[in-house]
């Protein structure tokens, strides 16, 4: 325990220690003062930021519903001109159809594919023996609701000829190509 100070010097030298820890104190006030503001300063820095985040994603989603209408009927177009088209082609057969001067359209003659090209084939499709028996053959025209596959990229790439062409499998486990143009089968690749 501090005894008390007996003389003037004594009690000055005390006030000056009491004067230091005030100014001490004080400093340290000032300081957390200082970081309370630096962190309000902050605070309000990010809040303002998220406002404006939350402005760019409701501008960010209203450009994308109006990207998704444009979509939307870009597609109806696309489906409308099909439509049209498809239904100018079978006027167009029908006229062609009615006018005997005309000759006969020849059939197509089947897919030819080398034995290399035929083994390229097997190495990117799977074509496995079934216990059924074969159900396509060739020229055999496909129904509209078979679901037809596109051929590979790289089987197209090797063999640019295969573009015009997708494939299904037949229930024998045959791998079939059929035109994209007639719907025809061009080709069948038995297993092995």
């Amino acid at each position: 325990m501090a005894s008390e100070p007996k003389t003037i010097r004594e009690t000055n030298l005390a006030l000056l220690g009491l004067e230091g820890k005030l100014g001490l104190l004080q400093s340290m006030v000032w300081a957390v003062i200082g970081l309370l503001g630096t962190l309000i300063a902050g605070a309000f820095a990010l809040y303002s930021q998220i406002g404006e985040i939350k402005t760019d994603v409701a501008v960010v989603k209203s450009s994308f519903s109006a990207l998704k209408e444009q979509q939307t009927a870009i597609q109806e177009s696309i489906r409308s001109i099909d439509a049209k088209s498809q239904a100018s082609f079978s006027r167009i057969e029908n006229r062609l159809g009615g006018n005997q001067l005309l000759p006969a359209p020849q059939e197509s003659a089947p897919l030819n594919l080398a034995q290399a090209e035929v083994d390229l084939i097997k190495a990117f499709l799977k074509v496995s023996r079934t216990t059924s028996p074969l159900a396509t053959s060739l020229g055999m025209n496909i129904e509209d609701d078979t679901s037809l596959r596109p051929l590979p990229q790289l089987v197209v790439a090797k063999i640019p000829r295969l573009a015009a062409y997708s494939y299904m499998y037949d229930p024998s486990g045959a791998l079939v190509l059929v035109s994209n143009r007639n719907r025809k089968v061009e080709a069948i690749i038995q297993p092995a």
